[in-house]
């Protein structure tokens, strides 16, 4: 299949001075009427590019989304979102001056798929960007060793729970609560790891947070 995306420069990109009014599949050319004609031997229904999701990535804050956008005349962009990429639904509506956006309603363990529109002056929207997914993730339950607990030994097996979608995790482990004295901070696939050669009569604090990949 050689047609062109949604969200392809080529839409809209072509010259319209050699009177070919079809392409080659007999879609009427340039389609929609007035504009400029895609390259390519396929007309677009859509007229011109739409933006294209470049990142997406996942905090405590919300679902991260950056786009790119290169079509001129554009007045806002819509934000579609679904648990699944056939069926997506806008979430919001944004100005052109973004190139951004942060989905803070999404729930923790749920995979979304996300699409942007770009809509113009004349309040014509485009074909849908690429699509990307995410999950906001849980904080892992901490299993061993315990909150406040005393170990009897100085090379303890730190243990807590999977999490579903994460691939792999980061274990971080300090001489104090808000983890600016860190003497572990490691990232592991496995749920457990093993530390030696602690110190008697010391305080650790001890966090974990899934990460994907």
């Amino acid at each position: 299949d050689y047609s062109l995306v949604n969200f392809s420069v080529g839409l809209g990109s072509g010259i319209n001075n050699f009177n070919i009014n079809t392409d080659i599949l007999g879609n009427t050319r340039p389609l929609p009427a007035n504009t400029n004609p895609d390259i390519g031997a396929f007309e677009n229904v859509n007229g011109f590019s739409g933006p294209a999701l470049s990142n997406i990535s996942s905090s405590p804050n919300g679902i991260s989304l950056v786009w790119t956008s290169n079509t001129a005349g554009i007045s806002s962009f819509k934000i579609y979102r679904g648990l699944s990429p056939d069926n997506m639904q806008v979430i919001a509506t944004v100005n052109s001056s973004n190139n951004s956006y942060i989905d803070n309603t999404a729930a923790t363990q749920t995979m979304y798929y996300y699409a942007i529109s770009s809509i113009t002056n004349q309040s014509v929207e485009s074909g849908l960007s690429n699509v990307l997914s995410s999950v906001m993730l849980n904080s892992p339950l901490l299993v061993e060793p315990g909150n406040n607990q005393d170990s009897t030994t100085l090379n303890p097996i730190f243990k807590w729970n999977k999490l579903n979608y994460a691939t792999v995790y980061r274990m971080q482990l300090a001489l104090n609560s808000n983890f600016t004295q860190t003497i572990i901070d490691t990232v592991l696939a496995d749920t457990s790891v093993l530390v030696i050669n602690l110190n008697n009569n010391t305080s650790y604090y001890w966090r974990v947070r899934g990460q994907l990949s």
